[in-house]
């Protein structure tokens, strides 16, 4: 049995988009995302908000101390519109994480609301850093 590498909670909440372009008269939207592609979450499908959807979703990831330290470590974000017979990609966003994670500073919790120009997709999130030893 192998050992675990120790881990971070590196936590997402895909808070809503706005002006998104309309896909259809009454758009199903829901994000999906992840920091690796075998590893997709999904938020609720927003059936209201139309082209200003909202899902206040929160996911956590479990992410190791490297991938807090590379530079191309990234949190992808999709938006989806539902359809009957395949889903539509209204837009997506790549987001750095070494842009988002200044330093730590011992034992901390940052929380950033982070406002994307891409279709204005609001999210925040929350990474609990504990010891990151030569980081």
């Amino acid at each position: 049995m192998g050992v675990l590498k120790p881990f971070q909670l590196l936590e997402i909440n895909i808070i809503s988009a706005q002006d998104l372009e309309p896909m259809s008269k009454k758009m199903k939207t829901y994000a999906t995302v992840w920091v690796h592609p075998t590893r997709k979450l999904t938020t609720a499908v927003d059936i209201e908000g139309g082209n200003n959807p909202t899902w206040n979703d929160k996911f956590v990831f479990r992410v190791d101390e490297e991938f807090l330290r590379q530079d191309t470590s990234a949190v992808q974000i999709e938006i989806h519109c539902g359809h009957w017979f395949k889903d539509s990609l209204v837009g997506s966003v790549r987001v750095l994480v070494g842009n988002l994670i200044p330093p730590p500073l011992g034992h901390t919790i940052i929380i950033i609301l982070i406002i994307l120009a891409c279709a204005l997709l609001h999210f925040r999130y929350v990474v609990h850093l504990g010891d990151l030893k030569g980081y």
